[in-house]
């Protein structure tokens, strides 16, 4: 988390992130997963972000998760690429991901 909170105040010009299964702890998912996935939305609220690729794959997201990112990517302009397989995404997440789509034309893979 300490990683996403230095990302959100720091001007560092990053295109690609891959955080996916390291949200992980022996046992599965921690419960970190949804706040990881709010803070990266608002990197991507960012006038200034540059991320492309974002992998948060196996990463414990549910729709809460899901919604911060839908929320982003409605306005966010440079991301290409959100791997989000192997979540607990349900379908108000996926009704969420679906109307930011219909915001976004940037985002080319999901």
């Amino acid at each position: 988390m300490s990683l996403v909170r230095a990302l959100e105040h720091n001007d560092i010009a990053i295109t690609s992130m891959d955080l996916g299964r390291a949200i992980h702890n022996e046992r599965g998912y921690t419960s970190a997963g949804n706040e990881v996935a709010a803070g990266f939305a608002n990197i991507l609220l960012s006038k200034t972000s540059s991320l492309e690729t974002l992998n948060l794959e196996n990463s414990g997201i549910d729709d809460a998760g899901a919604a911060a990112l839908a929320r982003a990517l409605k306005k966010n302009p440079s991301l290409k690429s959100l791997v989000i397989s192997g979540n607990r995404v349900g379908s108000d997440g996926t009704v969420a991901l679906a109307g930011a789509l219909r915001c976004n034309n940037t985002l080319s893979s999901l």
